[in-house]
């Protein structure tokens, strides 16, 4: 049985696997280290977090366990 975590992106509540949490997490933070010198850099994170919300919800229902294979898969989208 796989660990889960709760999550809020972009204001929008998840429940994740603890690996997609940890992916997504990782991806997130190198995105925050690269724009932490952008005057525009916390939008950009909101848009791109949006973004992400908006692709797990075209593919799965809000009360889904979303498992790493799709947080991979919309890492590769972004």
């Amino acid at each position: 049985m796989n660990e889960i975590k709760k999550c809020s992106i972009a204001g929008v509540s998840f429940t994740l696997e603890r690996d997609a949490y940890e992916t997504l997490s990782q991806y997130l933070q190198s995105l925050r280290d690269t724009y932490c010198d952008n005057p525009d850099g916390e939008e950009i994170l909101a848009d791109i977090e949006a973004r992400i919300a908006e692709l797990i919800l075209s593919t799965q229902p809000l009360d889904a366990i979303i498992a790493k294979p799709l947080i991979n898969n919309i890492i590769k989208q972004m």
